[in-house]
């Protein structure tokens, strides 16, 4: 009888041990696969941010005639919309920068040409370009 008592109580153990066992282990790559699904969805935004200047951040570097602010003004409504989705997956201690930086591109008006100077149309291509960048910088940062 005492060795049956002895196999039960073994048998308990190794259960529980077991299950304890399983439990932490399950846990850690339920944490694990949780990290990969955001880290995932972290890309996927970041990817559909910089794809939604893509167009313009060429055709500003590109044209030596086009006024920025036209070319930023067609497209401010695609560009927010691509900034409410990623802003969700900027950091906490990143968002108010965040923000500054999109208030600093967003108001298309600031890079109107005020004369014909082609040196003042290449400062605002660069000026528009350089907001850009500094928005797109919060793609590095998650």
């Amino acid at each position: 009888m005492d060795s049956n008592v002895l196999i039960a109580f073994m048998g308990v153990a190794g259960t529980i041990g077991g299950v304890y066992l399983g439990y932490h282990l399950n846990k850690k790559s339920m944490k694990e696969a949780q990290q990969l699904i955001d880290r995932q969805s972290f890309n996927k935004a970041a990817a559909e941010f910089e794809t939604a200047f893509t167009e313009e951040m060429i055709a500003i570097e590109r044209s030596t005639t086009q006024v920025p602010n036209n070319i930023i003004m067609n497209a401010i409504a695609k560009h927010r919309n691509a900034m409410i989705r990623f802003r969700h997956f900027v950091a906490k201690d990143s968002k108010s920068l965040f923000d500054m930086a999109w208030r600093n591109y967003e108001n298309y008006e600031q890079y109107r040409i005020q004369s014909n100077d082609p040196n003042e149309l290449k400062a605002k291509r660069q000026f528009a370009l350089d907001n850009m960048t500094n928005l797109l910088d919060f793609v590095k940062h998650d």
